[in-house]
């Protein structure tokens, strides 16, 4: 008081906020060490003197100039001994105060940082500060809240039900910090840790000991969750499998099949054979698997870090459904994706399209964002199987050059600035270990290399840490999947490459063979007269052949890059195909006896693929595919335009939603495609050149839809169904009633390729599978995998990475 008035006198504090300094990144484990023990020390002293602080958060932490810890505004904070200091007046922007009066059963302070009990507006003492201490330490050490969320509810939600999610940490945080933090955000205040005062100590015997000292065996099992490791040492490894269901079978495709929940407690899996696949899950502490509905044609599982939902991929769209079930919500659109995985901030790192690279989008949907793409001057054909390391600021990727995926290159590339840099030569698939380890696939086997993630460096040599896992040569893909707190799920199995054969297939669905050969064939086409078969043959590059049906001979066509979807044209003199021989994939023709080289017809950077010649032969319909519109139909006049220049390109059928599978009559005046407009795909007919009508054809499904040669009727699939329909142009439009011709699990057609032809005499020549490897029925469960890796490979309990 002076001269009558009543001033406040407050110290000033320069420096940054403690939410200032995490919003540039986590603090280096030191650092936060440093911190925390500071903190710590400010809140001991408050506690003698009975004081609750109530609302310790960043916000209200300061650092100065100096490297001196201040803790700040005390505005809420309560007297536990004496009475409350009375009603608070808060005012910081970035504070949710659900009530400013500290009556019993008044709830207080900032969501994502307020106590369980606090939340529940009871009453509370010193241990609400230390629960607020461990979410502060937890972010120091992560960058990220550990009870974040969109809305307060959300985060309020997450402090009462959730635990935090371990995987950021740093994996060479020591075993003593983590189980301080577990030990502080315990729900249950009777078994939080009692004082801060032993906090501060442990912090500071920590730091008074070499870095070299701060690792133990314990740590190289990562991760909390589970019970912990305990501190004592490496946690038991057991192990046990899985039976699927009766009549399921674990789904051997290009994409991987297994996700494992980031707590281990729930694996996610898929069975059936494509396009008849569904997501499957089950608790592994549980006996029997459910079936998740609106999953059907499910592919590549993988969970949201707090393991409530699932992202999948299906339709050639990127989904996400509650693991619990519910209608699926379509993300955006993926035609050709190749991994995802899903990051803190709720943002989901894909890619959808082996043209397209690395992009990322919100998981509550959008347009993607592309944040790098394969650099076709480097060799780069593709960018596969993003992997975030803890943090979220830096991915594991695989770079593909079109050779085998064994050959392929394993990199990092951080996400803010796009700088890439390659890790391992001769790999795939890779994924992070807490341990202190990439483990990536090769040659049907699971290897570890030890890797220090924050400098972005493989300190040691590769070692086969696993044998025998099912691997798909074609997309490289190994089934195997682990947990945050170190469990593997894999299944056992070889390198699989696929064998089939080519059969001519009557009405009546009476076989005969193309050819006595079984290749991994694609994608037949017969030519006119019936005399030539064109197709593509799967490898890690893909190559088109050409068979003379009459004299049983074939011929390799290309050699460089990777070929595929074959169109031959209407006087089976040339074939238009797709390829990335200049990098991109992009649209090229050659004359159909190899006598000449391939000529680029289109350049396009959206994935063309070729459908269907004109009868004249003068235009080439393709499906081209764009992030804003997904899969249309454009056609591409084969000669020069009026002026001289070449030809351009223009949509013929170009909407939001995906067409794809375009065929021209044998008279020219129509063309059949495919669309998912009405919510699933159907066959329509459009008129040619237009305008002029469009007509829905099926009603049920179908998909593929090829004219026979008379033009009288169209032919398309529905599942393993072969489907045809009589149609009639004159003198008005009319389809007849689809009539079922024959069912067999023949190859399903795809968005790229009908995957069967129809011959002149209406013979069709479908793709018959040959299942050589007996179906996968079993899983097989490690738990505490990461301790197993950290012993084999750090005998001496080094961690993985250096410590310094």
């Amino acid at each position: 008081e002076s001269d009558g008035q009543r001033l406040l006198i407050l110290e000033y504090v320069p420096g940054e906020s403690l939410s200032e300094r995490i919003s540039q990144g986590p603090l280096p484990i030191d650092e936060s060490l440093r911190v925390c023990a500071q903190i710590a020390e400010g809140l001991e002293a408050a506690h003698e003197r009975g004081i609750v602080h109530r609302d310790l958060k960043p916000d209200n932490v300061k650092i100065t100039p100096e490297g001196v810890v201040k803790i700040l505004d005390f505005g809420i904070a309560t007297n536990s001994v004496q009475a409350a200091l009375g009603p608070p007046a808060v005012s910081a922007a970035s504070a949710t105060v659900i009530s400013t009066r500290t009556a019993p059963g008044m709830v207080i302070g900032t969501p994502g940082y307020m106590s369980p009990e606090q939340a529940r507006g009871k009453p509370v003492d010193k241990r609400t500060d230390i629960w607020s201490f461990g979410c502060i330490l937890y972010e120091c050490l992560s960058g990220h809240m550990a009870f974040g969320g969109s809305t307060s509810t959300d985060s309020i939600a997450a402090i009462i039900e959730r635990d935090p999610d371990w995987t950021p940490l740093p994996p060479r945080t020591p075993t003593a910090i983590r189980l301080l933090v577990q030990r502080c955000l315990h729900k249950d205040p009777r078994n939080r840790l009692r004082d801060i005062g032993d906090a501060r100590i442990e912090i500071n015997e920590l730091l008074a000991k070499p870095r070299t000292g701060w690792f133990k065996p314990a740590d190289a099992g990562g991760g909390l969750g589970g019970g912990g490791a305990g501190g004592t040492g490496a946690r038991p490894v057991a192990r046990f499998t899985l039976t699927l269901p009766p009549g399921e079978a674990l789904t051997n495709a290009r994409k991987p099949s297994l996700a494992f929940s980031p707590d281990g407690q729930r694996i996610a899996y898929v069975v059936g054979r494509p396009p008849k696949t569904q997501l499957l899950l089950r608790r592994i502490d549980q006996l029997d698997a459910k079936p998740i509905p609106g999953t059907e044609g499910a592919d590549s599982p993988f969970f949201s870090p707090d393991g409530t939902r699932l992202g999948f991929f299906a339709d050639g769209k990127l989904k996400k459904i509650p693991v619990t079930g519910g209608n699926p919500l379509t993300i955006c659109n993926a035609p050709r994706h190749h991994g995802a995985c899903w990051d803190q901030a709720d943002v989901i790192l894909f890619v959808p399209d082996l043209q397209m690279g690395l992009a990322k989008v919100p998981a509550a949907g959008g347009s993607p964002t592309i944040i790098a793409e394969p650099d076709p001057a480097k060799g780069e054909r593709a960018y596969l199987s993003p992997e975030l390391l803890p943090g979220g600021r830096v991915a594991l990727f695989t770079i593909w050059s079109g050779a085998g995926f064994d050959d392929a290159t394993i990199a990092a590339i951080n996400l803010k600035t796009g700088e890439r840099k390659p890790l391992i030569q001769g790999g795939c698939e890779p994924r992070f270990a807490p341990s202190g380890h990439i483990v990536y696939t090769r040659a049907g086997a699971l290897m570890a290399v030890p890797f220090d993630p924050d400098r972005l460096e493989v300190t040691g040599h590769p070692t086969e840490v696993l044998a025998g896992v099912l691997t798909n040569a074609l997309g490289g893909s190994a089934h195997f999947a682990f947990s945050s707190n170190g469990s593997l799920v894999y299944a056992s199995g070889e390198v699989w490459l696929p064998h089939h054969s080519l059969l001519w297939t009557t009405r009546q669905g009476e076989t005969a063979p193309v050819t006595q050969e079984q290749r991994p064939f694609l994608a037949p086409f017969v030519s006119g007269d019936g005399r030539r078969l064109v197709v593509q043959l799967q490898g890690p590059s893909d190559h088109l052949w050409v068979y003379d049906l009459d004299r049983n001979a074939a011929t390799r066509l290309t050699f460089d890059a990777d070929n595929s979807c074959p169109v031959l044209s209407p006087d089976g003199q040339r074939i238009a195909f797709r390829s990335n021989l200049n990098g991109m994939y992009e649209l090229y023709w050659m004359p159909a006896d190899g006598s000449g080289q391939p000529q680029r017809l289109l350049e396009s950077e959206f994935f063309p693929v070729p459908c269907s010649f004109s009868p004249d032969g003068k235009t080439l319909a393709f499906v081209e595919t764009r992030p804003q519109s997904g899969a249309d139909i454009w056609l591409l006049p084969l000669q020069p335009d009026d002026a001289g220049g070449p030809p351009t390109a223009r949509p013929f059928v170009q909407t939001p939603f995906n067409e794809w599978g375009a065929a021209f009559s044998p008279d020219g005046k129509l063309i059949a495609y495919a669309s998912d407009v009405s919510g699933r795909s159907e066959v329509y007919l459009q008129s040619y050149p237009g305008p002029g009508g469009k007509w829905q054809v099926t009603t049920d499904g179908g998909t593929a839809p090829l004219w026979a040669p008379s033009g009288r009727e169209l032919f398309y699939r529905n599942q393993d169904t072969v489907y045809a329909v009589r149609i009639a142009t004159e003198p008005t439009f009319m389809a007849g009633r689809p009539r079922p011709l024959f069912e067999a699990p023949y190859l399903a057609s795809t968005h790229s390729s009908p995957n069967y032809a129809v011959g002149p005499d209406d013979r069709l020549v479908m793709v018959q599978t040959h299942d050589d490897q007996a179906p996968v029925t079993q899983l097989t469960v490690v738990l505490n995998w990461f301790d197993e890796i950290a012993r084999r490979l750090n005998p001496d309990g080094g961690g993985g990475a250096p410590s310094a």
